[in-house]
C-alpha cells in the first residue's frame, strides 16, 4: 500500500486599491500528523492597514490527489 503524501498549502493575498497580488506556499509531509504538527506552527492573519492595503495568510492540511 503506497503511503499517502500530505500537503501543506499557505496562500497569502495582498490587497490594495488598486491591484490584488496573492502567492501560495506548498510543503509536503508523508502523512497527516506532520503535515497538522506544522499547521498549528503557522498563524493565519488578517490584516488591515489604515485602509491602504489589507494582508490575509491562510493555512490548510491537504491530502495530496
Amino acid at each position: 500500500k503506497r503511503m499517502k503524501t500530505w500537503v501543506l498549502i499557505t496562500t497569502i493575498l495582498l490587497s490594495t486599491p488598486e491591484k490584488d497580488f496573492s502567492g501560495v506556499v506548498i510543503h509536503e509531509f508523508d502523512n497527516e500528523i506532520a503535515c497538522d504538527i506544522e499547521l498549528k506552527k503557522q498563524q493565519n492573519v488578517n490584516v488591515l492597514f489604515s485602509d491602504i492595503f489589507e494582508v490575509k495568510v491562510d493555512s490548510r492540511c491537504e491530502e495530496k490527489k
